[in-house]
């Protein structure tokens, strides 16, 4: 048995709207405990990682471990015509996921579930040297700033200051970010670091932030790791390969 009800349906969807930055159709993997989903983009740039623990939801109940293989697309059209305080209950009925929301009225839709994924994706076990929390409209506002220059973001850091820099055929970009400064919450860096990321990938992911703050983390050359915190324990991670210039 799955049901799983909000009282409001913007952090679900907030999280899911996440989610299909980097995947069309997402495997969750439901335990009594939580809602989890790890998942790569078809190019293999990008991997999202999902924790929804069960306090995160007013009422929780999945009596035992199951997998459910959801299009995103098709979910969030329907999460996207709920409204703000109007709760939201979803519920695993027969190879599809019923969808209930009260409010003014009450309505109720269904989306059919999909075969799920084969096999199991893992985080990558790196060692990242820099860690920095910025507030994320900051972050996203570096990010577009830079973006007019190029749509390649490199990333600079030590242990005073984060550096975003692009450059294209006319235009060059850099925004620096000093410690001590209202938006950079928090840097350590136990050595220097320079690594280049999508744009394409990365000001999506960080435009559908479930929190007020990014943490990031990156060494030279390594993937960037973003993390956002939300209530409830509510956990989004992003994993973003490097893009290595040839020798």
């Amino acid at each position: 048995m799955l049901r799983l009800k909000v009282e409001d349906v913007r952090g679900l969807r907030n999280a899911f709207s996440a989610v299909s930055v980097v995947v069309d159709e997402a495997t969750f993997q439901l335990t009594p405990e939580s809602v989890k989903l790890c998942a790569m983009d078809p190019s293999r740039v990008a991997m999202v990682d999902l924790e929804l623990p069960r306090a995160a939801f007013s009422e929780y109940e999945c009596s035992e471990p199951m997998k459910l293989c959801l299009s995103l697309e098709g979910l969030l059209k329907l999460l996207r015509k709920v409204g703000a305080g109007e709760p939201v209950e979803l519920a695993a009925e027969g190879g599809r996921l019923k969808v209930n929301v009260s409010g003014r009225y009450s309505r109720s839709f269904t989306v059919p579930t999909l075969q799920p994924a084969e096999g199991e994706v893992k985080p990558p076990n790196v060692q990242l040297t820099v860690k920095a929390k910025m507030a994320s409209a900051s972050l996203r506002q570096a990010l577009e700033d830079v973006e007019v220059a190029g749509e390649l973001v490199t990333l600079e850091a030590d242990a005073e200051r984060l550096t975003f820099r692009t450059a294209g055929n006319v235009l060059t970009a850099a925004v620096e970010v000093s410690r001590g400064s209202e938006c950079l919450l928090d840097l350590s860096a136990s050595s220097q670091a320079k690594a280049s990321f999508s744009l394409d990938f990365l000001l999506p992911i960080v435009k559908q932030s479930i929190s007020e703050v990014a943490t990031m983390e990156f060494a030279s050359d390594a993937p960037l790791k973003l993390e956002f915190v939300g209530a409830e324990g509510s956990r989004l991670t992003n994993w973003l390969a490097p893009r290595v210039e040839p020798a």
